[in-house]
């Protein structure tokens, strides 16, 4: 289930133009900024106050016809209140054809239990992007950080490539974001970067994550991108210790990520992943335990 652009851009906007070249803003008229490490699910925006609004989202599953979500810098342009999904395959057994707009979700509650009602469009939002992907000199405008009443997805690799977000969660980002013109487009564009970081450091804590998108990444080599940072006094680390506890840790995440996929294939409501489940695709440890067992 995506947004489509006819049903999110529903005016023509100047991005779409081409007439505003988010190359063109200087840094000084910036105020707020969006974050987003991919593998690590959570989306941060800074405002001018220096205030992190952390969110849990979900990304582009990159698999099964679903692409990934691209890493790249851009900005977010456009606020829209309503986001409509629609079909993307017919499904005869229930009278719906491919493109009829889909009224009714069944999910799950707070409570991981089986839920179904109306989609709630009226406290739905979007924030259209425009995203260079690092392979690419062009702006795309294919992809939306948008509300999901699937919020179970959270935290996990499962959509069509755009961003997911919580309903509440993406009530409160639309009104933390820069204000909008009756156009829907924002006063000021907000820039947007987003990574795929498999290591990275955390609240004193060394934080893996799983390399879902299959690239070809050695998480050996990106500790070492960071070893400064980690504070091993002699700066020697026992590398072949740390391989072979990265190779385990690996093969565990692999394992994780393919029940996951698994089970997000399931017919509702077998579909459901739990929060234990997503918790396995990240490894943390503390640095300071982390030095005493793999610095000499």
């Amino acid at each position: 289930m995506g947004v489509t652009r006819r049903d999110f851009l529903v005016l023509v906007s100047a991005c779409a133009l081409g007439l505003f070249n988010p190359e063109d803003i200087l840094p000084s008229e910036l105020e707020q900024k969006i974050v987003l490490n991919l593998p690590s699910y959570n989306l941060n925006l800074i405002t001018s106050d220096n205030q992190i609004h952390s969110f849990p989202v979900a990304i582009g599953k990159g698999f099964d016809g679903r692409r990934e979500t691209p890493t790249g810098e851009g900005f977010a342009y456009e606020k829209r209140e309503r986001v409509i999904f629609r079909y993307g395959e017919n499904y005869p057994q229930y009278k719906k054809k491919k493109g009829d707009i889909i009224k009714w979700t069944n999910t799950f509650d707070e409570n991981e239990i089986p839920v179904g009602y109306p989609m709630p469009y009226f406290k739905m939002r979007g924030l259209g992007l425009k995203i260079k992907e690092q392979s690419s000199d062009l702006y795309s405008n294919r992809f939306v950080i948008h509300s999901t009443t699937d919020e179970f997805t959270l935290m996990t690799p499962s959509s069509s490539g755009c961003i997911r977000v919580g309903m509440n969660d993406m009530l409160k980002l639309y009104d933390l974001v820069e204000p909008k013109n009756k156009s829907g487009l924002l006063k000021k564009p907000v820039p947007i970067k987003t990574t795929y970081n498999l290591v990275e450091i955390k609240d004193k804590n060394l934080v893996i994550h799983a390399n879902v998108y299959n690239k070809k990444i050695n998480y050996l080599d990106e500790l070492k991108k960071i070893e400064s940072d980690l504070g091993c006094k002699n700066g020697l680390f026992n590398y072949l210790k740390i391989e072979e506890e990265f190779q385990s840790m690996e093969s565990s995440f692999k394992k994780t990520h393919e029940q996951i996929l698994k089970k997000l294939l399931k017919p509702f409501p077998y579909n459901f992943v739990t929060n234990q489940f997503k918790e396995k695709l990240h490894k943390k440890y503390n640095i300071s335990e982390f030095l005493e067992v793999f610095c000499f």
